[in-house]
C-alpha cells in the first residue's frame, strides 16, 4: 500500500463522512438553497488564495527541480483553474438569485481556522509535510464529486461543480499530488511519517468543519446575517 493510501485508510471513517455530508448530498439532489451555496463559494474564494500560499511555501524548501515542479504546478492549478472556476460559479449563482452574506468578504470562523493552520504549518514544514497538508482538500473533493455524480440531478450550478471535480483532468491533478507525496515519503523515518499522518488527519478534520460551516452558513456571531 502506498503511503498516501495509508494516510487515507487511517482516517477512513471521517473521509467517508465527507462524501455523505448533507451539503454535498443536498447539492446533488438540487435541494441546497442558493444562498447557502453562495456562502460556501464566497468562503472558498477567501480560502483558495491562502491555500495557494501554503503550497507556494513548498517552492522555498524544494530540494531539487522535481520538487520545485510539484509545487509550481500545484500553485498554477489553483490560480489559473480553481479560482476562476469558483468565480464563474459565484457569477452563475448570483444570476440565479443566490444572495451573498452581508459580510461575505470576511473569513468565517472555520475558514480562518483552516487557513491559519495551512499557513502556520507550511511555514515550518518540509516538502513531505506540505504535500500532506494540501492533499486532503484536493483529494477529498475528487472523491466527493465522484461519489455524488451517480445521484446528481441536472442543475445549472451544482451539476457543474460536481462535473468539474469528477473529471479525468482533475483526477490527474490528485494522482500527481499523491505520487509526489509517495516519492517524498520514501526516505522519511517512521517518526516523520507519524507526524505527517497527524497533519493529514488534521486537514481532513478541517475539511469537515468547513463543510459544516458552509451548510449552516455559520459566521461570527456579531456578523450574523
Amino acid at each position: 500500500m502506498s503511503f498516501s493510501s495509508e494516510l487515507q485508510s487511517g482516517a477512513s471513517q471521517l473521509w467517508e463522512s465527507l462524501e455523505h455530508h448533507r451539503f454535498v448530498v443536498d447539492m446533488a439532489s438540487g435541494e441546497l438553497p442558493l444562498d447557502t451555496f453562495a456562502f460556501y463559494i464566497d468562503q472558498n474564494l477567501l480560502y483558495l488564495p491562502e491555500y495557494a500560499r501554503a503550497i507556494a511555501a513548498g517552492i522555498t524548501v524544494s530540494r531539487d527541480d522535481a520538487e520545485l515542479g510539484w509545487f509550481t504546478d500545484a500553485v498554477r492549478n489553483i490560480v489559473e483553474v480553481e479560482i476562476p472556476e469558483n468565480q464563474e460559479l459565484r457569477r452563475l449563482v448570483t444570476q440565479l438569485g443566490g444572495k451573498q452574506h452581508p459580510h461575505h468578504n470576511v473569513m468565517a470562523p472555520a475558514t480562518l481556522a483552516y487557513t491559519s493552520y495551512l499557513i502556520a504549518t507550511a511555514q515550518r514544514s518540509d516538502p513531505l509535510g506540505i504535500l500532506a497538508l494540501i492533499l486532503p482538500c484536493a483529494w477529498s473533493y475528487g472523491d466527493i464529486a465522484r461519489a455524488r455524480m451517480a445521484d446528481c440531478v441536472p442543475h445549472p450550478v451544482y451539476s457543474e461543480w460536481l462535473r468539474f471535480f469528477a473529471t479525468d483532468e482533475y483526477d490527474d491533478v490528485v494522482r500527481q499530488l499523491r505520487n509526489d507525496l509517495d516519492i517524498a515519503a520514501q526516505d522519511a523515518s517512521d517518526k516523520r511519517r507519524r507526524e505527517v499522518a497527524d497533519i493529514f488527519l488534521t486537514g481532513i478534520r478541517l475539511e469537515s468543519a468547513f463543510w459544516d460551516m458552509a451548510y449552516t452558513t455559520q459566521h461570527w456571531p456579531d456578523l450574523a446575517a
